[in-house]
């Protein structure tokens, strides 16, 4: 074979990404950027970049075709933070968070400085082959100040650039700050308030089949339970049971005053203040919802109690499932006047539909039925237990 019987256009062999993309059409469309199909190929949507005006719909669509080759088109294929319109759905915080969130070769030295404290004011950065890979060769750049103008994506960043260890310059922006594999270090001795260590890996955490499962709390003294405060004032923590000022007789009934003042966190002599003096009798606090304070039964007034292992039966789900009537829950809003609950509707007049199903609980099913172990005293109170489908649903309490 003749040597120019090899010759021929490689470039045309080789595989190209579409035209604009930076990333998969997958990844893409869960952030709000949309790919179109041209010529049975997949191509993103060139928004222009976040910050700038859109062009103007008065514009004759002549005038908005694109150039090839030109300056503009060039830097609308090269955007790497193009427009994004997600769907409802979409608006979470795993939206806002993309670009902190990004994979360490491509998070660049301001996106990795804004999950910092102080935006990374103070910190040690350099640029490394991985995210382990320690500084070694004394080069690297102090950030002294940081300033945004559109976070966490664009703005300046300033400080002191070293080379094998040593200053070479001050006041100037760091080199190749667009780019990713951007490490960092906190200042030595720093105050550990401002420069919190990260949160630790949960315990027993494992990944399988893409389900995710942990094991909380981390440390058994951090462990949350039992009777957690559920007033967001002074004067509502006096009111609320059981540290409502006057227990009612039967609940100090056999006790002591010292035994009382221990139990309610308080001290004997305000036991003794309040000792003669009824529930009922009592002005309630102003509270944040002051129609549902004011009306609520005296009984309602208790701490939020957390119990661990409520339910230790690996078939309780499969039986809440099975023998719960569950029906579609409505979104209801509060009445300001009234205190009461009512549904809220759409433009059409129709009641909204939650994110969740729900069901009421009135007895015959053993585990449940341990919940008259809660010392619930309100005879107004009922048990409702909520469902979701997904996990990506919240509850409000």
């Amino acid at each position: 074979m003749r040597w120019h019987a090899m010759d021929g256009d490689y470039n045309k062999e080789k595989e190209y990404p579409p035209l604009g993309a930076h990333n998969t059409k997958e990844y893409d469309e869960q952030y709000g950027r949309w790919w179109f199909e041209r010529k049975e190929e997949w191509r993103p949507k060139l928004y222009t970049t976040i910050g700038s005006h859109a062009r103007s719909p008065r514009l004759k669509r002549t005038i908005l075709r694109k150039c090839y080759n030109t300056p503009n088109f060039r830097a609308l294929k090269m955007d790497v933070y193009r427009k994004r319109w997600p769907k409802t759905r979409g608006l979470n915080f795993r939206f806002f968070a993309e670009f902190c969130q990004k994979e360490f070769k491509k998070r660049t030295l301001l996106e990795t400085a804004h999950t910092l404290p102080l935006f990374g004011a103070g910190c040690k950065f350099w640029r490394a082959p991985d995210a382990e890979h320690p500084d070694t060769k004394g080069q690297y750049f102090l950030a002294e100040s940081v300033e945004y103008r559109l976070r966490p994506i664009r703005g300046d960043i300033r400080g002191t650039q070293y080379v094998f260890g040593r200053p070479i310059r001050d006041g100037i922006a760091p080199i190749a700050k667009s780019l990713g594999s951007w490490r960092y270090e906190f200042p030595a001795n720093a105050h550990p308030a401002v420069y919190r260590p990260p949160f630790p890996p949960m315990k027993g955490s494992k990944e399988e089949s893409g389900e995710r499962t942990a094991e909380f709390p981390v440390e058994a003294s951090e462990d949350v339970a039992g009777a957690v405060s559920s007033a967001s004032s002074g004067p509502l923590r006096d009111y609320q049971v059981p540290r409502l000022p006057g227990l009612p007789l039967h609940h100090r009934k056999g006790l002591s005053k010292a035994e009382i003042a221990e139990k309610v966190g308080r001290s004997e002599h305000w036991v003794k203040r309040w000792w003669r003096e009824h529930p009922a009798t009592l002005e309630r606090p102003v509270g944040s919802r002051d129609v549902v304070l004011q009306r609520a039964s005296l009984h309602s007034f208790r701490d939020l109690e957390i119990r661990r292992s409520f339910a230790k039966d690996a078939a309780t789900y499969d039986s809440l499932v099975k023998e719960v009537p569950w029906r579609q829950a409505k979104v209801v809003a509060r009445d300001l006047n009234t205190g009461e609950l009512g549904l809220r509707y759409n433009e059409k007049g129709e009641s909204l539909n939650a994110g969740r199903q729900v069901a009421d609980y009135s007895g015959g099913l053993d585990f449940l039925d341990k919940f008259s172990e809660m010392n619930i005293r309100d005879p107004q109170a009922r048990i409702f237990m909520n469902f979701y489908v997904d996990g990506k649903d919240k509850a409000r309490w």
